[in-house]
């Protein structure tokens, strides 16, 4: 079942990276200031680029996940200049040390308008990762899936990893408005708040390890599934992380189009999916 479940799983992320795979992810933004989780890398986007189409965002912060442990309780750490923990954009301004929107990131952008906004952001389609550290904060998306438009609570979410929401654990989310002591909010009831994977969220537990989701996947030999002039063959591997059988399901999608100055996409890849048979120890394509 698992050389199954990885073939198929090969198959998907074979086309969500040939010929450079993209996908466009649209943020709602509330007056003030919202966080956001870049899912893929839009690293050929500046700030100004990325947020052209909704002037009323005048500022962005990406938090450099890392780069200084730092320790909080319910109090997250303010955007300031100067710190290497963030890389900051203001609009028509000079000095500003954020050049380009990286992927796999948390950022907070300040929306100026009276009311919510949306702004799309297409990028290449990048694996999830993992980036905690119990030195201090971390400012973490999770790659939750909406089911009939809800995502799942933190406590389903983090069923098999309970350590993460422990009462020894902090969580914070942005909820608009003036940086406050009421944004970042703390989250008080994991059984009732939800799991956005378009936010990233403030944590600090006692605890941590690779975890990101119920299942995971790696690969052995770099980030991704790209193969091209100089590779012909990649492993893929998917980890079950919970103590239940489940079941993943893969499915191909075509890319979005090339954003301008990309190179265009060419079409689906063309690709064969090679299964194992366990009863007869024989492969099939």
């Amino acid at each position: 079942m698992i050389s199954r479940l990885a073939a198929i799983l090969l198959l998907a992320a074979c086309a969500g990276t040939t010929h450079a795979q993209w996908t466009t992810t649209v943020y709602t933004l509330r007056p003030g200031w919202n966080s956001l989780w870049l899912h893929g890398d839009a690293s050929h986007l500046t700030p100004d680029q990325a947020f052209s189409s909704v002037p009323q965002v005048t500022e962005a912060w990406r938090w450099n996940n890392g780069a200084v442990g730092r320790q909080f309780s319910f109090d997250p750490a303010t955007p300031g200049g100067g710190l290497p923990d963030w890389s900051y954009w203001a609009k028509g301004t000079l000095g500003n040390t954020l050049a380009s929107m990286t992927g796999q990131a948390g950022y907070i952008v300040r929306n100026t308008a009276s009311s919510n906004i949306t702004v799309s952001i297409t990028a290449r389609a990048m694996a999830p990762a993992n980036l905690w550290t119990r030195s201090g904060a971390n400012f973490q998306g999770l790659p939750s899936r909406a089911s009939s438009g809800t995502y799942p609570t933190f406590a389903s979410y983090f069923a098999s990893f309970p350590a993460a929401i422990s009462a020894g654990s902090d969580i914070f989310k942005y909820v608009g408005g003036n940086l406050s002591q009421s944004n970042p909010m703390a989250i008080f009831s994991t059984t009732s708040e939800r799991v956005d994977r378009n936010q990233a969220y403030w944590f600090e537990a006692e605890v941590t390890n690779d975890f990101y989701g119920p299942f995971s996947i790696s690969f052995k030999n770099g980030a991704d599934l790209n193969f091209g002039l100089q590779r012909n063959t990649s492993t893929l591997l998917l980890r079950n992380r919970t103590s239940a059988q489940i079941t993943v399901t893969a499915t191909p999608v075509n890319s979005d189009s090339a954003p301008a100055g990309q190179t265009a996409v060419a079409g689906p890849a063309s690709l064969t999916r090679r299964a194992f048979a366990s009863s007869t120890a024989t492969w099939s394509e």
